[in-house]
């Protein structure tokens, strides 16, 4: 889940749209569903 204020880098590879958090994401947010 990408949060107001965190860095992201958005990646279009394949006409898919990846999204990088740049900042290091607590372990509980790891699974983005």
């Amino acid at each position: 889940n990408v949060k107001a204020g965190d860095r992201v880098e958005v990646t279009a590879a394949d006409g898919k749209l990846t999204f990088h958090v740049a900042e290091p994401t607590p372990s509980e947010a790891a699974p983005a569903s």
